[in-house]
């Protein structure tokens, strides 16, 4: 942990970890998403390491609970300094 901050410098270790994916999201960067009544905001449902687990489930989700709006999207951060 000390080599990083001396490698990229306080500030920008601290905004890496303030704005960064945690590493259980990065291992699973496909989600599937349900948006809010509002159109706006998205909840995420549940999250993938492959895509196809990820339709397999929306598949599941929409034979459940064919009532409610389901996608899928990658969810990856970018630019992180």
């Amino acid at each position: 942990m000390r080599s990083i901050r001396r490698l990229i410098g306080l500030q920008n270790f601290y905004y890496l970890i303030a704005n960064a994916m945690s590493y259980q999201e990065m291992l699973h960067p496909w989600a599937i998403a349900r948006p809010l009544p509002n159109n706006i905001q998205s909840v995420i449902v549940g999250r993938f390491r492959r895509r196809v687990d990820a339709e397999e489930h929306l598949k599941f989700l929409r034979r459940r609970i064919p009532t409610v709006k389901f996608f899928i999207v990658f969810d990856c951060q970018t630019n992180l300094l």
